[in-house]
């Protein structure tokens, strides 16, 4: 999992995170977006309702 942070030129920010699943995804950035401040949009991937046993799946489907 990566997690990237984009600083734009208008001083706000955005928070992505690659490889990630499920609610993880929050745990992980959760700390970052306290030091960052206030949340103010936020958009869930499609990779966020997976869990980890779709996952699995996928990856044995594709051997």
């Amino acid at each position: 999992m990566e997690i990237l942070l984009t600083v734009n030129r208008d001083g706000s920010s955005e928070i992505e995170v690659i490889g990630g699943d499920g609610k993880i995804c929050l745990e992980k950035t959760k700390e970052l977006e306290d030091a960052l401040g206030v949340v103010e949009n936020r958009e869930l991937k499609p990779e966020y309702r997976q869990t980890v046993t779709q996952l699995h799946t996928q990856l044995r489907n594709r051997r």
